[in-house]
């Protein structure tokens, strides 16, 4: 149709340009989390404010709480989480293999009131931090339907960061004629997509949620340190093979995926690759998005090390471990995704200005399928 105006028709100088992908591609290794989420586990955020709900399965263990424990008769038991039962259930002792079978649950006072030798083992005293399993439930023939077992989802929310990274060129120097190398303008934009990377992985990692509305409205997003808190192991020392097979693989490999990310500071990964030569394999780059990656194998799954330059100074002694390479538990959520504006300088100006511009959040699923080991000193 005559006037017409195409995509193909504007100037490319005019419009922004999606570069999402396209600045992962460049050195993937400075920023993995962010070129994994970018590159693989993204999803469009519809408002400023990004929900998600969390639900698990119900906890099956808790432990006597009671300093001068129990004689075999008692029956009104004090535990850390009375939640985990219901009337009707039976409970196994581990340490004596006594059953028990629950008549009564108090929430008020954490109690919980039992049958004492349910099963055929005899009755025993029990102490405290006695280890208790909920093993299912034992109702009478003919009974009426057992009280409903209803958890809610666990909300969470996090906020769209507005991240901006402009650099620019002079007029006369964009004229100039280089001898040596690209062009100045091409060269900055290189270099300042992986700056804008850098800053989105920083927010990932470290970032807390805040929404500050008043005559300014400012959001920052909430990271990884933010959201995973259960699983948080302290070396304390020395990283050995046998702290990273027993202790930490054993917490980061007990929900979730059998191959997750670690992302290591430079002291942990010089740990790892001191006791475990002969142990570890090199990742093909096409393999994980990329990255060059070291996969470490352990009895509980497998970590693929990433080294990341951005655990130093007060996270030196830390790795990280992420459920993001065979599941989507960590998300990166754009509400406009990242892009390069091109001659954003005001009018008259004479010269170049131009900026990548993102506006992200994070989406920290599941937490209790992520690791922060932190306190490895060498």
């Amino acid at each position: 149709m005559p006037g017409l105006v195409l995509s193909t028709t504007l100037d490319r100088e005019r419009r922004d340009i999606d570069v999402s992908s396209r600045i992962a591609l460049l050195e993937p290794d400075a920023t993995p989390l962010t070129v994994v989420t970018m590159r693989a586990r993204k999803e469009a955020a519809r408002t400023a404010e990004v929900v998600w709900f969390d639900d698990a399965m119900g906890a099956r263990w808790t432990a006597i709480n009671n300093v001068a424990g129990y004689l075999a008769g008692d029956t009104a038991l004090v535990v850390d989480d009375e939640t985990v039962f219901e009337v009707n259930d039976v409970i196994k002792v581990t340490r004596t293999n006594e059953l028990l079978r629950v008549t009564a649950v108090t929430t008020a006072t954490h109690t919980i009131t039992v049958t004492r030798a349910f099963g055929t083992t005899a009755a025993a005293a029990l102490i405290d931090n006695d280890w208790l399993l909920n093993i299912g439930n034992a109702n009478k023939e003919a009974s009426t339907t057992p009280n409903l077992r209803s958890g809610q989802p666990v909300k969470k929310t996090n906020f769209c960061q507005i991240f901006r990274t402009p650099f620019g060129v002079s007029g006369t120097q964009d004229a100039e004629k280089l001898k040596v190398g690209e062009p100045e303008r091409e060269r900055l934009s290189k270099k300042y997509a992986v700056q804008h990377r850098v800053d989105i992985e920083s927010a990932l990692l470290f970032g807390e949620p805040k929404e500050t509305v008043g005559t300014d409205v400012i959001r920052s997003m909430g990271g990884v340190f933010y959201y995973v808190t259960s699983n948080v192991y302290d070396v304390g020392g020395l990283l050995t093979d046998r702290v990273l097979e027993t202790n930490i693989a054993e917490m980061a490999f007990a929900k979730g995926s059998k191959r997750k990310l670690a992302l290591c500071s430079a002291l942990v990964l010089s740990a790892i690759n001191r006791f475990a030569v002969g142990r570890l394999q090199t990742v093909p780059r096409q393999e994980v998005f990329g990255l060059k990656l070291q996969e470490y194998v352990t009895a509980h799954g497998t970590l693929l090390l990433a080294k990341s330059d951005l655990l130093v100074n007060g996270y030196g002694g830390h790795m990280v471990i992420l459920d993001v390479v065979e599941a989507d538990n960590i998300k990166l959520r754009p509400l406009r995704d990242s892009t390069l504006k091109k001659n954003v300088q005001a009018p008259g100006y004479d010269g170049y200005t131009d900026e990548y511009f993102s506006e992200v959040s994070s989406e920290i699923r599941l937490e209790k399928t992520h690791t922060i080991v932190k306190g490895a000193t060498g």
